[in-house]
């Protein structure tokens, strides 16, 4: 039995399993990278602790016999992060290690092969809350884009105001400049992992009961993501609080994602994409265990 912890700018995620066979797959959203200043906040740090500290106790019950530990791009900002991931690996003995965005990128795109098979179009999205990363067999990025960021950088009101809006959208669209598309062309297959991807799913499908088999695999339209975006857009945190389907802690910064999302695909020029509720954290079990 091993395990892999993925922790990252807005959740803490923890696979544990015995070579191809899941046995436990859980998220906390902590924020460890809100409020990130030139350091981690340290309610921030609080939060992700106490969720490491649950995750050590479910490693602990099921004998697991590794542990890996990864952060991704908070720890890559936070001057203090890899004094924070020396303190994770002394309060819990983990193997640790910060890994770059091209580190990440790989392993997100590891993930979609195991999953998805070798088809050469397949492009990877993996949104998260410090970066996002869009890679294919033959190229990948890692770019500056996350939905914490974004939101806190741009989204001061609930719901935001139009002029918010505009200045959010007109910094995702600068940001995506420098993306070529052409590697990642022609008839990309877009799969879309992370919390954005699968939160949007299950808001799609009107949830009421998360259920991973009914994320993986799913497919949501250029159409469908509009009609999302027009939702969140007029509605209040509390709103999106209420909404089917919507993933407690997710209501804030679901807007800044979507719009990633939208914005990619019209730069690689894609009318859908399939979500995948698997990502870095399988990817990097694929690599060390299976």
């Amino acid at each position: 039995m091993d395990a892999v912890i993925d922790i990252g700018t807005n959740t803490v995620l923890l696979l544990l399993g015995s070579g191809v066979r899941v046995i436990r797959d859980e998220a906390r959203i902590t924020g460890l990278g809100r409020d990130l200043q030139k350091t981690f906040h340290p309610e921030s740090k609080k939060r992700t602790l106490i969720a490491l500290r649950e995750y050590d106790r479910f490693c602990r019950q099921a004998g697991v016999k590794k542990v890996i530990c990864v952060g991704t791009a908070s720890f890559r900002r936070a001057k203090d992060g890899p004094e924070f991931m020396e303190e994770i690996q002394k309060k819990f003995g983990w193997v640790t290690k910060i890994i770059s965005g091209e580190e990440e990128a790989g392993l997100s795109y590891l993930s979609v092969q195991h999953d998805f098979g070798t088809n050469p179009n397949l492009v990877a999205l993996d949104i998260g809350g410090g970066s996002t990363e869009i890679i294919s067999k033959e190229s990948g990025v890692s770019l500056e884009l996350g939905t914490v960021v974004l939101t806190e950088s741009y989204l001061k009101s609930d719901p935001p105001q139009e002029v918010e809006m505009t200045r959010l959208t007109k910094a995702i669209d600068q940001s995506l400049l420098s993306l070529n598309p052409k590697p990642y062309t022609p008839s990309p297959v877009l799969i879309a992992l992370a919390g954005t991807a699968t939160t949007l799913s299950s808001v799609n499908q009107k949830m009421k009961i998360w259920d991973p088999k009914k994320i993986q695999g799913s497919k949501i339209s250029m159409t469908e993501l509009d009609r999302m975006i027009q939702l969140f857009q007029r509605s209040t945190h509390d709103a999106l609080r209420m909404t089917p389907g919507m993933v407690p802690g997710r209501e804030d910064t679901i807007l800044a994602g979507s719009l990633i999302l939208r914005a990619v695909m019209e730069k690689l020029g894609v009318h859908f994409i399939v979500v995948s509720d698997r990502g870095l954290r399988y990817g990097l079990f694929y690599q060390e265990f299976s």
